[in-house]
């Protein structure tokens, strides 16, 4: 083999590795369905959410990873369209709020801990069959 296509060869996968990476950064699969995850794992990225923006993509969502498994309450701040809210722990859904309205005033607190919450367009965990225990896959860290 020439060392061009050595070299070719070893660009290609290098560009191949890095696309695997980054896919798997950024979408979870659930029940045959993909979701592109923006992450909210920083302090500023986890206060500001999902607030302030006027929709999210039909197959997107903000998923916020925290350090370690509590009840986390979650309110619509800022908030301009109806979201679902699933808390997942262990990559399994432990709690579902469903259409929680943009305008709503309450603080949404799950009955058990969670250390990932996944917000999506409302209406989206019945489209997509979610409910507790269903698997995120590949597993979400």
């Amino acid at each position: 083999m020439s060392s061009k296509k050595i070299i070719f060869s070893a660009i290609a996968c290098v560009i191949l590795i890095g696309v695997i990476w980054y896919a798997s950064q950024h979408f979870i699969q659930v029940n045959h369905h993909w979701i592109y995850v923006e992450r909210a794992d920083t302090v500023a990225t986890q206060e500001e959410g999902l607030g302030g923006r006027d929709s999210l993509c039909a197959d997107c969502g903000m998923l916020f990873d925290f350090a370690k498994p509590y009840r986390y309450a979650f309110w619509m701040k800022g908030m301009r369209f109806s979201l679902d809210i699933v808390w997942i722990a262990d990559s399994r859904v432990v709690y579902i709020q469903k259409n929680i309205p943009a305008g709503s005033k309450d603080i949404f607190t799950p009955p058990v801990e969670a250390n990932q919450i996944l917000e999506i367009n409302a209406g989206k965990a019945d489209e997509w069959g979610l409910e507790i225990g269903t698997e995120f896959l590949p597993l979400i860290r």
